[in-house]
């Protein structure tokens, strides 16, 4: 009982870690970020509205509204193949310096799985065996295929995301019968994936696979 006890609270004080670690890193980021283009942008307002008292709010307004729209610019201009070359070279540097490559990937690789699911709308998991038997794994739910001359004979589309970046796995199809409900949930599913395990929950149980219902996966 105590060793439970003691398994849990620890699993709740590395996850509480690894949601608030890229939150913060996030929250620093663009206060930081805003701060130092409002006081660039401050000074330009000044300028172009010289011959108009305006009150510091509404300099700040100003200079905040040229600050969103060069952050549009910017996201805008990523497409570009020269430009995502670029951010591509600045996160090979960020990542080999030690404390910055484990806070850039482990936010990243959050952020990143929380697109993945929305992208996807992953909104079912399973467990299968994979990749042999005895070896289970966890599972997304993609959709369903019928083998076409084969009466009755459904497959079941399923994304076995990898360890530590979720946004990567392989895609299988496997009958209904090879596939089992998990009673936990996408985010608790995501921690262990991410954490490789450190994060796992003391039981799991597993029950028949059922379709997903009409307008889900």
């Amino acid at each position: 009982m105590i060793h439970r006890t003691m398994s849990s609270i620890k699993n709740h004080l590395l996850t509480g870690v690894i949601l608030l670690i890229p939150i913060t890193v996030t929250y620093i980021g663009l206060k930081t970020l805003f701060t130092f283009l409002v006081h660039i942008f401050n000074p330009m307002v000044e300028f172009l509205f010289q011959e108009i008292t305006l009150p510091p709010s509404v300099e700040f307004a100003i200079a905040l509204f040229m600050t969103v729209f060069v952050l549009y610019l910017v996201g805008f201009f990523s497409r570009l193949i020269a430009v995502k070359r670029l951010i591509s070279w600045g996160e090979n540097i960020l990542t080999r310096i030690p404390v910055a490559r484990f806070i850039y990937l482990t936010t990243k690789q959050v952020l990143d799985a929380m697109r993945l699911m929305k992208e996807r709308s992953l909104n079912k998991v399973v467990l299968v065996e994979y990749p042999r038997e005895g070896i289970r794994s966890f599972a997304f739910v993609t959709g369903k295929m019928k083998i076409k001359g084969e009466q009755g004979k459904e497959l079941v589309n399923i994304f076995i995301p990898s360890t530590p970046n979720p946004t990567t796995g392989y895609f299988l199809m496997l009958p209904a019968d090879q596939v089992w409900d998990v009673d936990i949930s996408i985010e608790e599913v995501s921690k262990i994936i991410i954490s490789g395990g450190l994060l796992s929950t003391d039981e799991l149980r597993i029950f028949p696979y059922k379709p997903p219902v009409d307008g889900e996966k």
